[in-house]
């Protein structure tokens, strides 16, 4: 029961504002940009014992690649959007900013940092290819 001097008619007022504040809150919260650069934050680290010496995103892949240093990366570790399953597959060849690595499923994937492009080429043969639309290294 409630107290005498509230009303159903005041309790709906309460509850709607109420609801009205929190929704004002979190319109104000998504309006904050996330980071003011355009880089891509590091959304995973890589296994023990490598650094991430590059974190990149296309529209439905975010990926790092990593290794002991700079000039001797050793793996592409992928992670499909809004998922938190990463996949590290070996890089099984890099020459002139390509780099090509191969999942234990056969799944060949190859990045390329001159043109901007990452390619998926699957065991039964489709190919998807896709644009980095961001990145926090300069190759």
């Amino acid at each position: 029961m409630l107290p005498r001097n509230y009303t159903y008619k005041k309790l709906g007022k309460i509850a709607f504002l109420t609801t009205l504040a929190i929704l004002s809150i979190i319109s104000i919260a998504h309006a904050i940009p996330f980071h003011q650069s355009t880089s891509v934050p590091k959304f995973f680290t890589c296994p023990q014992g490598m650094t991430s010496f590059a974190a990149l995103a296309t529209t439905k892949h975010d990926f790092n690649l990593c290794g002991k240093s700079a000039g001797d990366m050793r793996l592409l570790a992928v992670r499909i959007h809004r998922t938190h399953k990463v996949v590290t597959m070996p890089i099984i060849s890099s020459k002139e900013h390509v780099y090509i690595a191969k999942s234990p499923k056969g799944t060949y994937v190859y990045l390329d940092t001159n043109k901007n492009t990452l390619t998926i080429k699957k065991k039964n043969g489709k190919v998807a290819q896709e644009k980095i639309v961001a990145s926090d290294s300069k190759f």
